[in-house]
């Protein structure tokens, strides 16, 4: 579930996209911090499976979840606007982008998933270099 309580009336398609994709992206970084200290773990006293927890808590419980919720989402062929605390991050990003472009909902919606799984790809292979660097040997 996304957490912006604002009003997307008083802002174009392409900043409300930011802003709904920010917290998203925000709380990615936060998952990247946990990547990197993994591979400096020698140098680090926190433990690996903390680092490794954060990442998995992260990725699934942001990353994934929103997507699961941006999907499961009706999308409204007119959008509400206005101050509203029910949107989900995902939801409202094919919201606006759809709005903004006149591209289909769903083809939105697929190109979130490639785009989760792609970054998924890309997570797990950070995260298997960070292990193999921050090991002992």
């Amino acid at each position: 579930m996304g957490c912006n309580l604002y009003d997307s009336s008083r802002m174009g398609d392409l900043a409300n996209v930011l802003v709904n994709f920010g917290g998203v992206i925000f709380t990615q970084l936060l998952c990247w911090v946990a990547v990197l200290l993994l591979s400096a773990a020698e140098r680090v006293a926190i433990k690996q499976w903390m680092l490794l927890s954060v990442i998995g808590i992260t990725w699934l419980g942001d990353a994934i979840l929103q997507l699961v919720q941006g999907l499961l989402a009706s999308v409204p062929q007119v959008l509400p606007r206005g101050p509203e605390s029910t949107y989900t991050d995902y939801q409202a990003v094919v919201w606006f982008l759809r709005d903004q472009t006149g591209v289909a909902a769903s083809a939105l919606q697929a190109a979130l998933v490639v785009a989760t799984f792609a970054y998924s790809a890309v997570l797990l292979f950070a995260t298997r270099w960070a292990l193999k660097r921050g090991s002992p040997r």
